[in-house]
């Protein structure tokens, strides 16, 4: 075989390798709708957390119950939502509670469902995800968990892929203000490590901190209640 013809064959395989990533990753987007809400906890199963389920309420349910609010006054909705706080605290679980009522469509990745070996790919990836959260016909929320892992701190040493990255997160945020439907809702166990220009275009950043007393004691009551036969 001459080596043009190999070439050929070679540049063929890696094409039809990156289109079926490319397919197998759109699909995975897709199927990160969370669609069967049955099962996801209630905020009364969640212990504590009062000033952090009522910031996000404000953030992602009264735009939709009390659209007026924001009609007739300069108030504007959020569209992008930090949770923070320390490991297993529940950012998650606090999060897709919003998403019980049925009123949003959710699309929930981690960051590493976003990375990709392909050149470009991440980018591509990130564009789709919004993309579809765009085109839902109710509201959508777009949750990153780990997003730290995506939009670290700048430095000298950091290669063009990492850069094209953060830049195309920060392309889609402000995208997210000319929409009406899509909120973006992130999750991190490390601010101080997020870059300042990502932080700055989080509107309401909220704290899930460690469970005070009382909402220890109503989770040890929890598991005694599922532990009594």
């Amino acid at each position: 075989m001459s080596p043009s013809l190999e070439s050929n064959n070679s540049s063929h395989k890696k094409d039809e390798e990156l289109d079926n990533f490319a397919a197998s990753r759109r699909q995975a987007i897709e199927s990160t709708i969370l669609s069967n809400v049955e099962e996801l906890p209630k905020f009364s199963d969640i212990a504590g957390l009062t000033e952090a389920k009522s910031a996000l309420f404000e953030a992602l349910v009264d735009p939709i119950q009390y659209p007026e609010w924001f009609e007739s006054s300069d108030l504007k909705p959020w569209k992008a939502v930090l949770l923070y706080g320390p490991p297993g605290t529940g950012e998650f679980s606090t999060c897709i509670e919003m998403f019980s009522a049925n009123l949003i469509s959710t699309l929930s990745v981690s960051s590493s469902d976003l990375i990709s070996t392909w050149s470009g790919q991440s980018e591509k990836l990130i564009r789709e995800l919004f993309d579809h959260a765009i085109a839902q016909e109710k509201t959508a929320v777009i949750f990153i968990d780990e997003v730290d892992s995506l939009c670290r701190t700048r430095c000298a040493s950091e290669d063009d892929a990492n850069r094209r990255v953060k830049t195309e997160l920060l392309v889609q945020l402000q995208r997210l203000h000319s929409t009406s439907n899509t909120v973006l809702v992130c999750a991190t166990n490390c601010p101080w490590d997020l870059d300042p220009a990502f932080i700055r275009r989080f509107e309401k950043k909220i704290y899930i901190g460690l469970p005070d007393f009382d909402a220890r004691l109503f989770m040890l009551n929890q598991r005694l209640l599922i532990s009594t036969p």
